[in-house]
């Protein structure tokens, strides 16, 4: 792997402890949109399905599927203030950008939720971008768009992600994955869709940073390269 230079976050599940919070908005909207609810102990089962397979399991047809993300970041937007990092992100993504490397977020959340999500956490002016993809399954698409805005080769970008969309995003446009363990889907079910890395904890992430961002010295921790595993 080259030296990286560009480093693009996921928001929902990887930066943003969206778990609990999206839970009860998903629940509330599926009374409008038909799907049925789920339990905080179910959803323990669809976090090891990859992602089209638990929307399909709750009966969230894809015609529907860009109204109920409209209305979720919607009703996201009103309980914002709820919105808290994951333990120990902020942090990480303070330290890498104090370094040389360029920093963004690629989310199917709006601009406007992940820019009051920075203010409210004292993140303001630390990426160099946010980009927007409404349609799910079309990350690919601004993953291609990014990279070559900045002319940076493939191998000298990762992507950090927590659902196996985002592994199958990242593999489509040949650009190394690390994907988080904490987010959405499992350890379980990322490692059936092959990403470069699995991280179990921030302090990992660092760890993977140093390795692949010169002159990036994080405190010491054990990465796991799943191509080398």
């Amino acid at each position: 792997m080259s030296n990286i230079k560009l480093v693009i976050f996921d928001f929902d599940g990887t930066i943003a402890d969206t778990m609990d919070l999206g839970l009860d908005i998903a629940n509330l909207l599926a009374i409008k949109y038909g799907y049925r609810t789920v339990t905080r102990e179910e959803l323990v089962y669809y976090r090891n399905l990859s992602t089209r397979d638990a929307l399909k399991s709750v009966g969230i047809g894809f015609l529907k599927l860009p109204f109920i993300a409209r209305d979720f970041r919607e009703e996201l937007n009103k309980r914002i203030d709820l919105l808290k990092p994951i333990d120990g992100m902020a942090e990480v993504i303070t330290q890498i950008h104090r370094k040389k490397c360029v920093i963004g977020i690629l989310t199917s959340n709006s601009t406007k939720n992940v820019i009051s999500f920075l203010n409210r956490n004292s993140l303001q002016n630390i990426f160099h971008f946010i980009k927007p993809q409404k349609n799910l399954f079309s990350k690919s698409k601004m993953l291609k768009t990014i990279v070559q805005n900045y002319q940076f080769e493939t191998n000298e970008v990762l992507y950090v992600g927590d659902e196996t969309r985002d592994i199958k995003a990242a593999r489509e446009c040949n650009i190394p994955v690390a994907s988080v363990c904490w987010g959405l889907n499992t350890r379980t079910a990322l490692k059936q869709h092959d990403p470069d890395y699995l991280i179990e904890s921030p302090s990992m992430l660092l760890d993977l940073i140093e390795q692949v961002v010169p002159g990036f010295i994080p405190p010491s921790d054990t990465v796991t390269n799943e191509k080398q595993a």
